[in-house]
C-alpha cells in the first residue's frame, strides 16, 4: 500500500452515496509508532468474494478506514461476473495485493490470500460483511502484549439492509468439546467474523482444509485447539464485526444438509476423544441435531410452496429424531403441507 493513507478524505466517493459507517465515518489513525504506545503488530486480513458486488464496497471501506496503518489488505475474487472488480480497482492504492480469477471456492480463495501475506497475524472477512470502528485497534493492543496468539471476537448480526440485531450469544468456551456439539447453535459456534489468529500457527497446521465448502472455519479452529495453549487464547466481549445474514447468503443456507454433513465429518473426528470412549453418546445427539436441522429446511420449504423438498426433509427428520414428530412445530409444518397438496 505504499505512502498512501487511509483516510476518509483520500479514499473514492462511495458509490452509492451512503452515510454512516464506513461510507462518511473514519476510525482515529493508529499507527505501531513510540507516541501510540506499544508497537501494534503488523495484521493482514484477506477478503474472498465471488460476486458480491452488492456489499463488497462496504467491506473494503470498513477494513480501510480502520485507522489501522500497520494494515495489510488482500482481497482474492474469483472471477466475479458482476461489478465487484470495477469496485475493487477502485481502491486498488490500498490494496497490498489482489486477484481476479476462478478458483476452487471460498477456502482455496482464503489460502491463496494467507501464502500472500507477511503479517504477524491474519484475519478473513467475507466480501458481505465488515468490522466496526476500533475493531483492528481493539485487536492489536491485545495481540501486541506478545502473550497472546489468537483472538476471538463478539460480532452482532447485521441484515441485507445493514440494519444491525445484537449478538445471538456470547462468544463460546474455545474448547474442542463444545464446536463439536456445533447443531445446538449459536453457542456452540464461533463466528469467524471476530477470528484472528497467528499466521505462523495457520501454516503449521497447513491452512484451511480446501475440500470444505462450510465448515472450513470450525475445522481449522478445532485444528488450532489441538495444538494451542488454552491461555494464549483471547475471548474479548468488544462487537469487532457485523456478521450479514440474509436469504441467499451461505449463512442464510447453512441448514443445508452439506453443511451439516461437513460439520459431523469435522466432529466425529474427535468424539472418542471427548465421550471417555463412548463415542455413541455424542452420535446420538448428532443425530438429533441432523434431524432438527432437516426440521429447519422442511420448514422453509413448506414456506415456499416445495411440498417436495418439505416431505423429503421431514422423512429424514423423523430418521434421525422421531420425538421431533410429536411437537406443534410438526403440526404447524404439516398443516403448511396440507394447503399446498
Amino acid at each position: 500500500m505504499g505512502n498512501h493513507t487511509r483516510k476518509y478524505k483520500d479514499l473514492p466517493r462511495n458509490s452509492e452515496e451512503k452515510i454512516g459507517w464506513p461510507w462518511t465515518v473514519e476510525g482515529e489513525q493508529i499507527s505501531d509508532g513510540v507516541s501510540n504506545g506499544p508497537f501494534l503488530p503488523r495484521i493482514a486480513i484477506v477478503t474472498p468474494s465471488y460476486n458480491q458486488g452488492h456489499f463488497i464496497e462496504e467491506t473494503i471501506r470498513s477494513i480501510l478506514l480502520q485507522g489501522y496503518l500497520n494494515l495489510e489488505y488482500i482481497i482474492i475474487d474469483g472471477g466475479s461476473t458482476d461489478n465487484s472488480v470495477e469496485i475493487i480497482k477502485k481502491y486498488e492504492p490500498w490494496l497490498a495485493y489482489w486477484v481476479s480469477e476462478s478458483d476452487g471456492g471460498q477456502s482455496h480463495a482464503i489460502n491463496k490470500g494467507l501464502l500472500k501475506a507477511t503479517s504477524d497475524f491474519v484475519a478473513y472477512q467475507n466480501s458481505d460483511d465488515i468490522y466496526w470502528p476500533k475493531a483492528l485497534r481493539t485487536v492489536g493492543k491485545i495481540l501486541a502484549r506478545g502473550d497472546i496468539d489468537i483472538i476471538f471476537g463478539t460480532v452482532d448480526i447485521i441484515d441485507e439492509k445493514g440494519k444491525r440485531y445484537p449478538p445471538v450469544c456470547r462468544i463460546p468456551k474455545p474448547e474442542i468439546d463444545v464446536l463439536t456439539r456445533f447443531w445446538n447453535g449459536p453457542s456452540n459456534i464461533l463466528p469467524s467474523q471476530g477470528f484472528f489468529c497467528r499466521l505462523g500457527l495457520l501454516k503449521k497446521i497447513d491452512l484451511f482444509n480446501e475440500k470444505y465448502h462450510y465448515k472450513m472455519d470450525m475445522d481449522v479452529i478445532c485444528r488450532l485447539l489441538e495444538i494451542v495453549p488454552r491461555q494464549r487464547i483471547a475471548r474479548i466481549d468488544d462487537i469487532l464485526a457485523g456478521y450479514r445474514v440474509y436469504a441467499t447468503s451461505k449463512t442464510g443456507n447453512m441448514s443445508s444438509r452439506k453443511a451439516v454433513e461437513e460439520g459431523i465429518e469435522i466432529s466425529s473426528r474427535y468424539w472418542k476423544q471427548i465421550s471417555g470412549g463412548a463415542p455413541e453418546k455424542i452420535a446420538l445427539e448428532a443425530r438429533r441435531g441432523r434431524g432438527f436441522m432437516a426440521f429447519c429446511r422442511a420448514s422453509i420449504a413448506a414456506e415456499k410452496g416445495n411440498l417436495g423438498t418439505s416431505l423429503k426433509e421431514l422423512m429424514h427428520a423423523y430418521s434421525n429424531c422421531p420425538r421431533l414428530g410429536l411437537t406443534q412445530w410438526n403440526l404447524n409444518i404439516l398443516k403448511k403441507m396440507s394447503r399446498l397438496g
